[in-house]
């Protein structure tokens, strides 16, 4: 994705959800979410210090769940979000 080149990952079954009451930013600065993630899919507010998910961008790949220790980003089936079903 940093260098251009589309079409060469197809994206997974499922998608990054972020629980806003789970989600404390990291309280560093920088959540390690936002460093996992290689499709852009990840931001933060520094206002809110909270992450956002981008379900349109968001490859389901589960690389920012499992930087997340306080358990807030979990992954949901494709399918069940009507607009990101037919988002491949």
């Amino acid at each position: 994705m940093d260098y251009g080149v589309t079409n060469s990952v197809l994206k997974g079954e499922y998608v990054a959800v972020v629980d806003h009451e789970k989600c404390d930013g990291c309280e560093e600065g920088v959540p390690k979410c936002l460093t996992r993630c290689s499709f852009g899919a990840i931001r933060f507010s520094p206002q809110v210090k909270k992450a956002f998910g981008d379900i349109q961008k968001c490859f389901g790949c589960g690389l920012c769940r499992g930087a997340c220790r306080t358990g807030a980003i979990k992954l949901v089936e494709r399918a069940s979000i009507p607009t990101v079903t037919e988002v491949w």
